[in-house]
């Protein structure tokens, strides 16, 4: 049965992909940027609400795992957020801000595979590692609409 950890790994793979996409898009890079921010988003609001607070509560340097990554998670949406605002009033594409918002990104993706599935790995028994599963989609598909709303997809 899937679990959490696998599902936030595959979530991963997918914004790897959506950065790529980017990258090599010659005319829908604003596009992608908003379906990598509301992706990203619907993602962050469910690990948040689903696997960041038994984490956190384990030990302390889960609670200090965890106020590192939702502060790397404002930031990169805050960032994503700046950029799309800006190339919606007619901008193009700032490839620094972008390469920026991409290293951030990756390093926490990096981060959160290492860091927070050893950590969830210890606070979560196999068992709450599959019952999570649902909760943290139910909760993912909800932000990601609102995220999707934001940003006009």
């Amino acid at each position: 049965m899937a679990d959490i950890l696998q599902e936030i790994k595959k979530e991963h793979d997918e914004a790897r992909e959506v950065l790529h996409q980017i990258h090599t898009a010659r005319t829908k890079e604003l596009d992608y940027l908003k379906e990598l921010y509301a992706l990203l988003t619907g993602h962050h609001r469910a690990e948040e609400a689903v696997a960041f607070p038994k984490v956190a509560s384990y030990d302390e340097k889960g609670k200090e795992l965890i106020a590192d990554l939702r502060k790397e998670h404002t930031e990169a949406e805050d960032k994503m957020l700046e950029l799309i605002r800006t190339m919606q009033k007619g901008a193009p594409l700032d490839l620094e801000m972008l390469q920026e918002i991409e290293g951030d990104v990756l390093h926490h993706m990096t981060e959160e595979e290492e860091d927070l599935f050893k950590k969830a790995r210890q606070a979560f028994s196999k068992k709450e590692l599959e019952e999570a599963l649902p909760p943290f989609e139910d909760e993912e598909e909800k932000a990601k609409e609102k995220a999707e709303k934001q940003v006009g997809l």
